[in-house]
């Protein structure tokens, strides 16, 4: 029928795929893969928005070169956004969400406005990160327009200044039916105005002039796409699992009461109008923050921490200190109360993660009387057969892993659908089944992780 060309930002790298459909399978090639780099300057951590549209034209580019796509879409990672002026120039260079701006003023709002009142307009995990207290740290101009990182990207391609549904809703700024939160912006001193107009996924955004491709909206949230492309069942938890681990099920509508704050977890839009409930776990950051520091690869920090399961300790690996830390080796140290080597601190990371899996998934089965009988895993952690064979030993869950490049596929067939060839994600689902194998890992060692679940209780933030 066609293809696609799925570009998808993450927060280290960004990648640009055709995506092709035969009206039966699907297939992935990758084209162009960059490093997405933040910069520090002046005192703040930001992103290089220009340097990163650059990469991303270059990448429609060479897909254009081996195939003559129908649509081109950008999904990105949540919360970040760009400022436009009225003349629609980019005003400055966006910030990270890692910079800390941010450290006194989520304290501040969260005082000032209460947990409660915050989570009951909005429904979304109290973050430090999130655009909510982005924006208090720094309340733009009323005639400036919001756009969120790949919508900035989709208006550099278009021309159209608009605001997808999915990546909107990670922002704190909207409640559940998609609108801005109007008492809350401006309660921290932010006019609503800045917020264009939100668009659906799965929709034509515009035309793009310079490529002669359709700019079609995939789900603007990376988690979102990798979420559409993973083919789940009532009973299936989902982890999307990179820098960050996004673990949730999906449902019909938001699910927003006290039990809900109390396990901070959020209520994000999904394609074809479904709810990601699901909770912010820190991810493999922790990982390549470890690697980067200890200058030992991957291959060999995992088979080292295989051999020191049993007598890794344990951290919570959603501690504010692991943010955004100087040393990530210091600070997991600091938590242990003793020093570590990088395989002892591999098995502590890995551990971690699979528990606080869990600890979220019965969560989730509390919050929605559900019991989840297994796990997809997708992403860049559904190749981590470590991560996959303990989260499958934590939870006593099987964990079937795969598509790894879940993001790029769903965002591929969103567009698919945006073109009319698709129409439900029953469908985008069975095309990932049948074209994309899963690979299955079963539960092991039963009684040495319940013993270890229950030393994670002792020390998880939000407690058992």
């Amino acid at each position: 029928m066609g293809s696609a060309i799925a570009v998808d930002l993450g927060a280290e790298s960004g990648r640009v795929c055709l995506v092709g459909f035969d009206g039966g399978q699907a297939r992935l090639q990758q084209v162009a893969r960059f490093v997405n780099q933040p910069v520090f300057v002046a005192g703040s951590l930001h992103w290089d928005a220009l340097r990163l549209f650059y990469d991303v034209s270059e990448g429609i580019r060479k897909a254009q070169s081996i195939e003559l796509a129908d649509s081109v879409g950008v999904d990105g990672w949540g919360v970040d956004y760009g400022l436009i002026d009225p003349k629609g120039k980019l005003i400055g260079n966006p910030y990270h969400y890692r910079d800390e701006r941010t450290v006194k003023t989520f304290d501040r709002v969260v005082e000032t406005l209460g947990r409660e009142r915050i989570y009951r307009q909005t429904g979304i995990q109290l973050m430090r990160i999130n655009t909510l207290y982005q924006l208090a740290a720094d309340p733009p101009q009323p005639d400036s327009r919001l756009l969120f990182m790949s919508d900035l990207m989709n208006y550099w391609l278009s021309g159209i200044a608009a605001n997808e549904r999915t990546i909107a809703s990670t922002s704190q700024c909207y409640s559940p039916d998609g609108k801005p939160c109007s008492e809350l912006l401006r309660a921290v001193g932010v006019d609503p105005a800045i917020f264009p107009e939100t668009k659906q996924p799965a929709s034509i955004l515009g035309r793009s002039v310079e490529f002669g491709l359709d700019v079609a909206l995939p789900a603007g949230h990376d988690t979102a796409c990798a979420v559409a492309a993973a083919p789940i069942a009532a009973d299936d938890a989902y982890i999307s699992c990179g820098t960050w681990a996004l673990v949730g099920i999906e449902t019909e509508r938001p699910v927003i009461n006290d039990d809900a704050l109390n396990a901070n977890v959020t209520n994000e839009a999904g394609a074809f109008g479904t709810n990601r409930l699901l909770r912010n776990v820190m991810g493999l950051w922790l990982l390549q923050r470890l690697k980067s520091e200890s200058g030992i690869e991957y291959d060999s920090l995992l088979s080292g921490a295989e051999a020191c399961c049993q007598t890794a300790p344990l951290i919570d690996p959603d501690h504010p200190s692991l943010l955004a830390p100087s040393s990530m080796i210091e600070a997991i140290n600091r938590l242990n109360g003793t020093m570590h080597g990088p395989d002892v601190l591999a098995a502590t990371i890995l551990k971690s993660l699979a528990l606080r899996f869990r600890w979220t998934i019965d969560r989730l089965e509390k919050l929605t009387s559900r019991r989840l009988a297994s796990i997809r895993m997708v992403g860049g952690g559904s190749k981590n057969e470590l991560l996959c064979q303990w989260t499958a030993n934590a939870t006593g869950r099987p964990v079937f892993a795969g598509p790894s490049e879940a993001t790029a596929i769903g965002n591929g067939l969103l567009q698919h659908a945006a073109l009319g060839r698709l129409n439900s994600l029953a469908e985008i689902r069975s095309i990932v089944t049948n074209s994309f194998p899963a690979r299955e890992y079963s539960p092991m060692n039963g009684d040495l992780w319940e013993t270890e679940h229950e030393k994670f209780l002792d020390i998880a933030v939000g407690g058992d």
